[in-house]
């Protein structure tokens, strides 16, 4: 039955549990504000019932997903975007945008440890998991410089060149 539910996140400082199944709320909660702020990734480890979501004050949130009680808060790569969880090495990944994917180890389900810093490619910000590899997938464009900041307009972002697009995939030798 654990296994026909999904995690949903919306970007705001709230969880749900669903039942896919029969499209029915099965647990709904709002974790401290403090620890989730804008969620964007998330995943969900059925086995061991926790969730885990990506949060832009470089946090991953741990959170029990029968109660919604924040387990654990291991740091993660500057603004987390994406997140994958690998059950068969009990490792969490978190794609950032600054060009490193996070790489978290699940010692137990209430025990967390950050591994080395991967690094990828400034802008990658997707992130994929072949579950029969274990190796995870990102991807980026190259970018130009930067223009020069127009006064009183929005900040300006660099161009993506041409042509620069690649997949990044990252394994275990």
């Amino acid at each position: 039955l654990f296994r026909s539910r999904a995690a949903r996140n919306v970007g705001r400082p709230a969880g749900t549990i669903m039942n896919s199944c029969m499209s029915r709320l099965l647990l709904a909660w709002a974790p401290p504000l403090i620890t989730f702020i804008s969620g964007t990734g998330i995943a969900i480890d059925p086995e061991h019932h926790r969730l885990f979501s990506s949060c832009a004050n470089n946090k991953v949130v741990v959170l029990d997903s029968d109660t919604g009680k924040v387990v654990a808060t291991p740091t993660a790569g500057e603004d987390p975007d994406g997140l994958v969880f690998d059950p068969k090495s009990g490792n969490i990944f978190t794609s950032n945008p600054d060009g490193t994917i996070s790489v978290i180890h699940q010692d137990s389900p209430d025990a967390y440890r950050v591994l080395p810093t991967v690094v990828t490619s400034v802008g990658a910000k997707t992130i994929g998991l072949d579950e029969k590899t274990g190796r995870v997938v990102t991807c980026a464009p190259k970018f130009g410089p930067k223009p020069a900041p127009v006064k009183g307009g929005a900040r300006p972002k660099a161009p993506v060149l041409a042509g620069t697009f690649e997949a990044i995939v990252v394994g275990q030798k």
